[in-house]
């Protein structure tokens, strides 16, 4: 198990700079020491002493890299630190020699070295040294001249351990995210790289640090300085550099702060996916859970997963994760189970030396809502008045007391507590209604009425007041007052006042249709095929401002009824007010125009929409100029199936046969490209051998209706139509075999509503003329 620490380290690191306000400028005066002086004399009231031997050294580390000698190095005592300074434009490095010295007791000389070009690696990055510069910047200016310092050190004839001696001296591991210097491991690791680069002869990075740690570091200052919607941005640079567990924890974290509730738990759950091991990140899921998305049984699920990473200790997060945990499931009603976990925390802990008493009323509150739950009423009272006692601000625990003597009948003292609890807070509403029922219960109405006044006064959407309200006021001999609630009450949403309206007022359902119900009741007829009635109630949604284009819904009906003409003008009515919609379904206009032209037997008109619509869309299999788009195929299947349908169809009624062939060969390899069902197919193929039959191409038509049998082989049609093409080629008593297999499955189908009686007798009528 992982036990949690809650201690937060704040680490001063006393190694570092004397900022200035003033700019950056190269045009420095390298030899005036008077002013080096008077800027030792500045910051430590103290005399200055020049030194030959570290304005030598310099000259050496500058050497390293070409650089020429553009800073004033000289001693500064009892500062007890190396400085890299910029004042009034000149740019100089100050130190301690009593300090350089007592850095390392093994090497000074490596150690005076390698500090000395730290220093140095500040101003040949150009660093401003300001004093505006915020921590996470200072910590990666460190880190590159860190890095130029590796690389000095290497070229000029240091190891590796004696490069990174000195600043591992002063250095200090552990978290650096409140430190204006990086920790031990992240210098170690920059003057590593330095070290490194100048072995492999590579030239000095001066760019700036960018990996994914530096945005999480500065994404943490932003998160510690409430810049939440900027901390978000740095941790997500960073995730993008590297997908890390933390860095997705802060990120939820900053997003709670920000409301954005789903896109914290998304990136809580992230980072349990990267690394599960994390109680931290189960406990403020669970919570994020329980009071932000009110997802009881999520919070349920991440509570448990975080007691399962840690052992208890009874502190902070242990007693609000149990909290927590009985809260959710007082809220899904399983309310033995949360109070054993109340109880547990609140008896078997060191619960009361733990939880501050500004918050033991949120436990005891709990508890006797649990026990009022399950009618435990003397201990009910007894927390909840605990946590009155501890939060006396608060109407709530008091409120339910009432509801508890309330419960217990004793109407007279729930009152009491109400009236208590009105005192505090007299604009809850639920206080006053609740009083009201108190009131009810009493057989006093008038007093009812007045607090149901009150509680819609401070809460006038809520339909059930109104109810209520209307139920006092037909108590009192006033139906008319009480039916004029009810309709307010009916208006807000509220089902019972509906139906006492519906009950005592007079009122039939249809004197409180919208034009929805009238559109959704016209859904239902038109599905039903009761096309006449659907058209009725559409026509009426229409009148009472309907948002619907409801005029599609009426191409349907009227094509139904066979009223081609009218249907093709509520085409022509929903294609004109589409235009003004954000959303129009040009797919299905197209389609329903070719096949109401193909009703109204303009053959040509439906070819010309049929290939306006193919072309458009390009559903051509055969066509070269463009790729068939399968995947308009696929959104739109039943559309373009029509389609293909209506151009066969008024191919065929046209005697263009051979061209109804093509498309339906066409229509095939469709379906056979798209791997669709085979009842597809079967039905393509059923249509070919029609049309083939008609071209007394009469072994392709056997051909083609042996495919659809394959597929259906109980069908009638099939057998039927392969009897009549062996009828046109001379094969009687084989047509025979075939027209007593349609008959034999006709009969037993004929419970089929759509098929009827007739059916069988032209099977029967081609038995009768081919077989006797």
């Amino acid at each position: 198990m992982i036990m949690k620490n809650f201690v937060v380290v704040f680490i001063l690191i006393q190694y570092g700079f004397l900022f200035s306000q003033e700019d950056d400028s190269y045009k420095l005066d390298y030899n005036n020491s008077r002013n080096a002086a008077e800027l030792c004399t500045r910051y430590k009231s103290n005399g200055f002493i020049s030194n030959a031997e570290a304005d030598n050294a310099l000259g050496k580390i500058l050497s390293v890299v070409g650089a020429s000698k553009r800073f004033i190095v000289a001693p500064c005592e009892n500062i007890n630190n190396a400085l890299a300074m910029v004042d009034d434009g000149m740019r100089y490095i100050l130190y301690d020699p009593e300090f350089i010295n007592s850095i390392s007791e093994t090497s000074n000389y490596w150690a005076n070295m390698s500090i000395l070009a730290h220093e140095v690696g500040h101003h040949i990055n150009g660093h401003t040294l300001g004093a505006s510069m915020s921590a996470y910047e200072n910590r990666i200016q460190e880190l590159e001249a860190d890095e130029f310092s590796g690389f000095v050190m290497q070229k000029i004839g240091a190891t590796l351990e004696q490069a990174i001696d000195a600043i591992a001296s002063l250095a200090t591991s552990g978290d650096d995210s409140y430190s204006s210097h990086p920790n031990k491991e992240r210098r170690t690791k920059a003057i590593t790289k330095g070290f490194n680069n100048a072995k492999n002869n590579n030239f000095v990075n001066e760019k700036k640090l960018s990996d994914w740690e530096e945005y999480y570091f500065r994404g943490n200052e932003k998160y510690e300085a409430e810049d939440y919607e900027r901390a978000i941005e740095d941790f997500t640079e960073s995730i993008k550099l590297k997908p890390d567990a933390k860095a997705y924890y802060k990120r939820g974290r900053a997003k709670e702060m920000i409301d954005d509730y789903q896109g914290s738990k998304y990136d809580l759950i992230r980072s349990i996916e990267l690394h599960p091991n994390q109680w931290e990140v189960y406990y403020h899921l669970g919570r994020l859970q329980f009071y932000f998305l009110n997802d009881h049984y999520g919070a349920l699920a991440s509570l448990e997963k975080y007691f399962d990473q840690t052992t208890w200790s009874s502190d902070y997060y242990d007693m609000w994760a149990s909290r927590m945990m009985a809260g959710a499931l007082y809220n899904k009603d399983i309310y033995p189970k949360a109070l054993k976990y109340i109880n547990y925390v609140m008896n078997d802990t060191e619960f009361e030396t733990v939880i501050d008493d500004e918050f033991k009323n949120q436990f005891y509150g709990l508890r006797g809502q649990l026990n009022l739950a399950l009618s435990n009423f003397d201990a009910a009272k007894e927390d909840l008045e605990k946590a009155a006692e501890l939060n006396p601000k608060s109407a709530y625990n008091i409120e339910i007391l009432g509801d508890t003597y309330a419960k217990e009948k004793n109407y007279e003292k729930a009152i009491e507590f109400y009236n208590k609890a009105l005192k505090i807070d007299p604009a809850k509403y639920s206080i006053y209604e609740y009083r009201a029922y108190a009131h009810e219960a009493l057989e006093d109405y008038f007093a009812a009425l007045l607090d149901m006044n009150e509680a819609i006064k401070h809460n006038p959407d809520y339909g059930l007041l109104y109810f209520k309200r209307g139920e006092y006021t037909l108590k009192m001999g006033d139906q008319d007052k009480a039916c004029a609630d009810w309709l307010l009450g009916n208006e807000k949403g509220n089902t019972d006042s509906y139906n006492k309206l519906l009950e005592t007022c007079g009122y039939s359902k249809e004197d409180f249709y919208t034009a929805d119900d009238y559109y959704n009741d016209g859904e239902i007829e038109r599905k039903g095929r009761n096309f006449a009635n659907a058209i009725v109630l559409f026509n009426k949604a229409k009148e009472m401002g309907s948002s619907q284009n409801i005029y599609d819904e009426l191409v349907v009906c009227y094509q139904g009824l066979e009223q081609f003409e009218i249907a093709l003008e509520m085409l022509n009515k929903y294609n004109a007010e589409a235009e003004n919609e954000k959303y129009v379904d040009t797919v299905w206009a197209l389609n329903k125009l070719g096949n109401l032209k193909h009703m109204l037997k303009d053959y040509a008109g439906s070819i010309k929409v049929a290939e306006e619509f193919i072309d458009s869309y390009k559903i051509n299999p055969d066509d070269l100029d463009y790729s068939l788009d399968t995947k308009f195929i696929e959104d739109n299947f039943e559309n373009c199936k029509a389609t293909y349908l209506n151009y066969f169809l008024s191919l065929k009624d046209s005697d263009s046969y051979e061209k109804a062939i093509d498309v339906q060969n066409k229509w095939l390899k469709i379906i056979k490209i798209l791997e669709a069902d085979k009842t597809y197919e079967a039905i393509t193929y059923y249509r070919l051998a029609e049309v083939k039959k008609l071209t007394e191409d009469y072994y392709g038509a056997i051909q083609d209706v042996n495919e659809y049998i394959k597929t259906w082989p109980e069908d009638r049609w099939g057998y039927k139509l392969r009897g009549e093409i062996k009828i046109a080629i001379g094969g009687s008593k084989s047509a025979c075999e075939d027209f007593n297999k349609s008959l034999k499955f006709s009969l037993k189908d004929e419970n089929e509503e759509w098929e009827g009686d007739e059916v069988h007798k032209e099977i029967q009528k081609l038995i009768d003329e081919h077989c006797n």
